[in-house]
């Protein structure tokens, strides 16, 4: 609708966005329930929003609703692509999106600070963004409120500390990214809080000392990683504690198996015997 004071076109049917003047004069457009242009009054052309039957790009606010009247979403239009504020709605009125678009359609674009939420009003997203990639901090929560990861994008890729956690709010395992792979010091734990893993990570691959542990915090395996494959010492260890001894390990499997069996693991493991 186009306001009878100043000529501009405004979104809102009883009051005008820029001059404050009430519009008595509205097109054939406008909705005089105090909701607002909304979308079905608007089309898209090449990419440019339009009042249906304008040539002008669409300049304000356009609303959204659900088939039972509740708000589903607002989005801010300049020039006819959505610059501005943006909020999406959950049916049962809760708040489910809250952030800014720049120069796009909705979705494409999104620019600045972005927040998402569950539909009981828990915080479900909070990240940064920038031209409509990821860029800056990033947190997810589970629907109790328990964080549930944080990490740092970097046009779009893992850049930075990650640290997930249980559900429960125990950490579950932490490191660091460099160019969306593993890269630093990496810990991961059983969901009671005990070590479970320990290493070092170099894009995406084991690299130095290794060590892994049972839930009860005994040592099951330890060694030394280069290129993701073990060189030197390796040792593994039973949940008692004991050393895994494997031509012993071998020999016992080998009398429990089957005659078929047998032959399969002296053809895979003859080296063992030549060892020996």
């Amino acid at each position: 609708m186009n306001c009878s004071t100043c000529g501009a076109q405004s979104s809102n049917p009883i009051k005008c966005d820029y001059c404050g003047a009430f519009v008595s004069n509205v097109d054939n457009n406008s909705n005089i329930d105090n909701k607002g242009i909304q979308y079905h009054q608007t089309v898209v052309r090449k990419g440019i929003r339009y009042l249906v039957n304008s040539d002008t790009p669409f300049q304000g606010k356009i609303y959204g609703y659900y088939d039972n009247g509740a708000l589903d979403r607002v989005a801010t239009y300049k020039s006819g692509v959505p610059d501005g504020p943006y909020e999406l709605y959950h049916s049962n009125g809760q708040l489910e999106v809250k952030s800014s678009f720049k120069g796009a359609e909705e979705n494409e674009n999104i620019h600045g600070a972005f927040e998402k939420y569950f539909s009981n009003g828990q915080l479900f997203i909070k990240a940064h963004y920038k031209n409509g990639i990821k860029d800056g901090s990033y947190e997810q929560y589970y629907e109790n409120g328990q964080l549930n990861f944080k990490t740092v994008y970097e046009n779009n890729e893992l850049s930075g500390p990650y640290e997930s956690y249980y559900e429960s709010g125990q950490l579950e395992f932490k490191t660091a990214y460099k160019n969306n792979k593993h890269n630093g010091p990496y810990e991961d734990y059983y969901e009671n809080g005990q070590l479970w893993k320990k290493g070092t990570q170099k894009n995406g691959t084991w690299e130095g000392p290794y060590e892994q542990y049972f839930a009860n915090g005994q040592i099951s395996e330890k060694g030394t990683l280069k290129n993701g494959q073990w060189v030197g010492t390796h040792e593994e260890f039973y949940e008692n504690g004991d050393k895994i001894n494997f031509i012993n390990e071998f020999t016992r499997e080998y009398k429990e198996s089957t005659g078929e069996e047998q032959r399969d693991m002296l053809l895979g493991c003859g080296f063992i015997f030549f060892i020996m």
